[in-house]
């Protein structure tokens, strides 16, 4: 169970590595016409571990390892 809660954590923590680095990248190539390369990187894969993030909820919930702890939750 400590094994899912940290590759969450850690998928979480890139994410916002790769959201700040895109940021980074568009703001210094705010001048160009269009984006480069690097944004568009930094966007896919930001994507691509967004999508890791939501199978490892998804299989957290469906394993028993992610419980709801709100009162009002499914039982």
């Amino acid at each position: 169970m400590i094994l899912l809660k940290s590759a969450i954590v850690i998928v979480f923590v890139a994410l916002l590595v790769c959201l700040t680095g895109a940021y980074t990248f568009l703001m210094r190539d705010k001048d160009q016409e269009t984006p480069r390369r690097r944004t568009w990187y930094s966007l896919t894969v930001r994507l691509l571990l967004t999508v890791l993030l939501m199978i490892l909820l998804i299989y957290g919930v469906y394993s028993g390892q992610l419980v709801s702890q709100a009162p009002w939750g499914l039982s």
